[in-house]
């Protein structure tokens, strides 16, 4: 679109025809920008909704693989045994393998991982003000270490 032309106040004076149609141009380009706004208003909520929605379902996903790995050993293993070995066997218990131990502790661990960066997501949504405190003093801590490392490593020569 072409830019506005400015509305002036000794035309409004005047009120001519350019004048006018000068205001109904502005009247019609702010009506656009009114629907565009709605539109960014609307599509924010939406994804506001939808993270919302992804947090619960983070949630429960890790839930449900803590609890899959967790769960007691009489649940049938990973690996794909038939059963005709194991009723040869008799009641004896199966081991599992290595890559199913393997598989269960990477399960749980990545359990771990999404509820650590889920807490921390919620303490920065539900308490900005302590998140920003917390951050300022871990800031201040570590670059408290890390001068105070610099100045162990380095040693102090004058150049004169």
């Amino acid at each position: 679109m072409p830019p506005l032309q400015p509305l002036e106040f000794r035309d409004c004076v005047v009120d001519g025809p350019h004048f006018r149609s000068a205001l109904q141009n502005h009247e019609k380009e702010l009506k656009a920008h009114g629907k565009l706004v709605k539109g960014v208003y609307n599509n924010a909520e939406r994804v506001f909704k939808a993270m919302d929605e992804l947090r619960d379902a983070l949630g429960s996903f890790a839930a449900s693989l803590t609890a899959y790995c967790t769960a007691n050993n009489a649940s049938p293993p990973l690996s794909a045994r038939s059963q005709e070995d194991s009723d040869k066997r008799g009641s004896a218990e199966v081991a599992e393998t290595d890559d199913e131990v393997t598989i269960k502790t990477a399960f749980i661990e990545f359990a771990k991982i999404i509820h650590a960066v889920e807490d921390a997501r919620s303490m920065m949504l539900t308490d900005p003000k302590d998140f920003l405190k917390e951050t300022t003093t871990f800031c201040q801590k570590l670059e408290k270490y890390l001068s105070v490392k610099q100045k162990e490593r380095t040693p102090e020569v004058i150049l004169w």
